[in-house]
């Protein structure tokens, strides 16, 4: 008889390890990786790690060795991604890795799905995108593909819906504000889209700058002089696009106590010529002097002194600042955080205004704001004609009776800028009702007519309006056709 057939196989059932067993062991393997890595865990991320964690991987582990195998890979992220993204989602997002590999490898090659909304807040009502569309179908698919029970499938929906809440949007109907999405980037969730690719690359790209080292950054300013902390602030904002470094000091402000914060304060304050104004964006918002002043606002609202109230402490600042165009920017964001209070009812808001005004008549010296700071003087002319009328119409009368040709100017001032993506560089849109409306409150048209009679005789009548095209102009518009534009529609009404 051959060797092979002495053999003897007998099946042994191994006992089923309760779960409340198998729960002990891996708390007691992650508490020891977790220590070894000085990270403790608060009372709340504990819970919600256990209730996660429970919810959609205790039926899917079974042995000692597949809590081993979860607690080795956790053993090499964690130390690789240490004070750089949210340890809880970590641990999530990495037993997603093991146990739903399907689900991992469709979030890790679907960025933009998991971390921005698909579809406009407007397009809402007329139903899904065909972007949000064709993301759904594909994670259906996965249910499909691998055989997922309802209950599975639903278990599973739960649990990405909570680690990416902007599936709520993309395969709902849910909003989320600017608010709720700075609160994922405060606490480094992988549903941000700042921290998603730290998750999945254990590294930092080109283009960023570690947590770690950022708050460093922030702690070497706020803790030295303010000859070298402008020294230090010049080469932190070297290391990473500037977009992206206002981004993170504005999301840092919260964690720093009140001293830090006016230190940092005074500290931008020097420094706003660090952050240039630029008017070749798409968007306005996209300026970094804008992005500078969004900060130093919520700096003020935090270390503005207990004896002083905001709005001087504000009106110190845009007397102070080293750029006009962030002065501006300043109030803007203070305005708009009354949101829909009228000005003129809030003495605060007048008197900053104020400031603002007396800002821009001083830089402008000698001349008018019309010709220094063309690109703010529809708002300065806005914010004095509502606070102080007749103050305003003399500067006007003053500015138009100072040569004839202003007329011109003034009329050209307040034509919109543009940009669009076929003309990156900012032109001169059209005269537009809007505009004349404009002008119809801020003086009176039939002078500025008169004015135009005047200045441009009979090719004010004679000559016809061109139309700029906003999106791709053959040529941006002139003075003489702006006039043109204005005379058209003041003749029509």
């Amino acid at each position: 008889m051959k060797f092979i057939e002495k053999i003897v196989q007998v099946p042994i059932s191994l006992p089923v390890i309760p779960n409340n067993l198998i729960q002990a062991y891996l708390d007691n393997q992650l508490k020891d990786v977790l220590s070894r890595n000085l990270i403790s865990l608060s009372s709340q991320e504990s819970i919600r790690f256990s209730t996660e964690f429970g919810e959609m991987f205790s039926t899917k582990i079974k042995t000692p060795r597949q809590i081993i195998l979860f607690i080795n890979t956790v053993s090499f992220s964690i130390p690789l991604l240490r004070g750089e993204v949210n340890i809880v989602d970590l641990l999530l997002i990495e037993a997603t890795r093991l146990f739903i590999p399907e689900y991992y490898n469709f979030i890790k090659s679907n960025e933009e799905g998991f971390t921005n909304e698909l579809g406009s807040l407007w397009s809402r009502s007329s139903g899904k995108s065909e972007k949000e569309k064709q993301f759904i179908g594909e994670f259906d698919k996965i249910k499909g593909i691998n055989n997922y029970t309802e209950t599975e499938s639903k278990t599973i929906n739960s649990f990405l819906n909570r680690l990416f809440p902007i599936l709520k949007s993309n395969m709902g109907n849910h909003h989320f504000s600017t608010e709720e999405k700075e609160k994922w980037h405060r606490a480094q969730r992988i549903c941000a889209p700042l921290y998603f690719n730290r998750y999945f690359t254990y590294s930092l790209s080109n283009y960023d700058i570690s947590d770690v080292s950022f708050n460093q950054l922030i702690n070497d300013i706020t803790g030295s002089s303010i000859e070298k902390s402008i020294e230090i602030l010049k080469k932190g904002v070297s290391m990473i696009p500037m977009t992206s470094f206002l981004f993170k000091l504005r999301m840092i402000i919260e964690k720093l106590d009140d001293e830090s914060c006016q230190s940092l304060y005074n500290t931008l304050l020097k420094s706003t010529n660090l952050f240039p104004v630029k008017v070749d964006v798409l968007s306005s918002i996209a300026s970094p002097h804008i992005s500078l002043s969004k900060v130093l606002f919520k700096l003020i609202e935090r270390a503005h002194k207990n004896d002083s109230s905001l709005s001087e402490d504000l009106s110190i600042a845009i007397k102070s600042v080293i750029n006009i165009e962030v002065a501006a920017e300043l109030y803007i964001v203070y305005r708009d955080s009354f949101k829909n209070e009228k000005m003129t009812d809030n003495d605060d808001l007048v008197n900053t205004g104020h400031s603002l005004i007396e800002r821009f008549l001083s830089e402008s010296k000698e001349s008018y704001y019309f010709y220094t700071h063309q690109r703010y003087s529809t708002f300065i002319s806005s914010l004095w004609h509502r606070t102080n009328k007749p103050e305003f119409k003399n500067y006007i009368q003053d500015f138009l009776n100072s040569n004839s040709q202003n007329v011109l100017d003034f009329l050209y001032a307040i034509t919109p800028t543009k940009i669009s993506s076929n003309h990156p560089t900012p032109f001169k849109a059209n005269f537009t009702n809007e505009e004349y409306d404009w002008v119809k409150r801020h003086t009176e048209v039939n002078d500025i007519h008169e004015r135009l009679v005047n200045t441009l005789g009979e090719s004010y009548f004679k000559q016809t309006a061109l139309t700029i095209d906003d999106f791709s102009p053959e040529f941006a518009n002139t003075k003489t056709n702006v006039a043109i534009q204005f005379g058209k529609i003041h003749y029509a009404i």
